[in-house]
């Protein structure tokens, strides 16, 4: 494993370096790493541009055709997705009733000041046999500090801590709760099957 890399359960992933947001100084370039190799290899459909992602993170990296919610950021002019950001709060889109075969939130529901609530919207965005991720930093949010702290306990098919370790990342052996500042120290990523 070259230092341009790190391990995220067995899989070698590159570090996603993006001069916007300055990826290579933050959490961006683990996080986004995940993301786009989960996207890439884990979604239940094959049609990649029907899912929903919460928080407009991924369209400022990638060309994506997906449908994003976000209560405040519009989508820039650079966007390729800027017509399917929809501005709405996550808790009145899920009212809706509208599920998806696959949902993705990047460092999004610790800003919600609900994010416990957060996850479970999540979870009901997703369709019957849907599936999804979510990151967010620790150190934020005290709830989902306590769901940290008690190693993600029921929530999630598969969930884990990576932490700062240089300029890197690394898996956590158990689940790692840290101070935020000024970017993040230690990042949940956290992985759900709907039941069918």
């Amino acid at each position: 494993m070259s230092d341009a890399e790190f391990e995220y359960h067995g899989e070698v992933l590159p570090y996603f370096f993006h001069m916007y947001n300055l990826t290579h100084l933050n959490e961006r370039m683990a996080e986004l790493a995940i993301a786009h190799w989960w996207l890439a290899t884990q979604l239940p459909t094959n049609n990649p541009d029907h899912g929903l992602e919460v928080g407009n993170v991924l369209g400022h990296y990638r060309r994506r055709k997906h449908t994003v919610v976000d209560l405040h950021e519009q989508a820039a002019w650079y966007q390729w997705n800027h017509q399917s950001v929809i501005n709405e709060d996550m808790f009145v889109f899920v009212d809706r009733s509208i599920t998806f075969p696959w949902v993705c939130s990047i460092s999004t529901i610790e800003h919600t000041g609900a994010g416990l609530m957060a996850l479970e919207a999540l979870k009901m965005l997703t369709q019957p046999g849907g599936k999804g991720i979510v990151t967010f930093p620790t150190g934020v949010d005290e709830d989902l500090d306590r769901l940290v702290a008690a190693c993600l306990p029921g929530f999630f098919d598969r969930a884990c801590t990576i932490s700062r370790c240089g300029d890197g990342w690394l898996q956590d052996d158990r689940p790692v709760v840290s101070e935020y500042g000024p970017w993040a120290n230690t990042v949940a990523v956290c992985e759900w099957t709907a039941p069918e």
